[in-house]
């Protein structure tokens, strides 16, 4: 329940708020329809496969939108895992039949302008643009051009969150995020 009756219209769509010559634009978003990726492991360093599974049909989902290209690799989620996890092996998930290897200091030590992989929960989702497998693209999605005959494509980022439990709250869900629930539903 809202107390303060100023605050509705932050709940009811964008707020812009005059700053000098232009405005900010405030959004409040309820997180607890997205899949949380610091929960993909458990606290006891188990593999959590539900969430796993989650990732693995979220990625045929947007896949589906490219048609007959798969630009989002399965090995993006092991290698989430890895960015994640406080140790330095290489996450292997071996129930996942192709690209199944994430990505340690050895991988990002290696790169043009190196990094080492944080071992350390996200502390925002733009952190993903470090992770091995991930694009811009596949992180924001890509704009259509009707001219050229290109669909827009979701970006990944819209059904991701760094906070919460874990758990989906599916009335919060984004259509996307339900279908990835479960491997008996299929896209419209």
């Amino acid at each position: 329940i809202l107390s303060d009756e100023r605050f509705i219209p932050l709940f009811s769509g964008d707020v812009k708020i005059p700053v000098e010559n232009g405005y900010c634009t405030m959004v409040i978003n309820d997180e607890s329809g997205k899949i949380n990726v610091n929960k993909l492991k458990a606290s006891g360093d188990k593999i959590v496969r539900h969430r796993v599974d989650q990732m693995l049909k979220l990625i045929d989902l947007l896949n589906y939108q490219y048609h007959e290209q798969n630009p989002v690799s399965y090995s993006l989620i092991p290698a989430i895992i890895d960015w994640v996890d406080y140790d330095d092996e290489v996450t292997i998930l071996p129930f996942i039949k192709r690209e199944n290897e994430g990505a340690e200091n050895n991988y990002y030590k290696d790169l043009i302008d190196p990094y080492k992989c944080k071992n350390a929960p996200f502390e925002t989702l733009n952190e993903l643009l470090l992770v091995k497998g991930m694009t811009p693209e596949i992180f924001n999605g890509r704009a259509g051009d009707k001219t050229q005959n290109i669909e827009p494509v979701d970006g990944i980022e819209q059904y991701l969150t760094i906070y919460g439990d874990g758990k989906i709250n599916i009335n919060e869900a984004s259509p996307m995020v339900i279908l990835s629930l479960s491997e008996m539903m299929s896209p419209p």
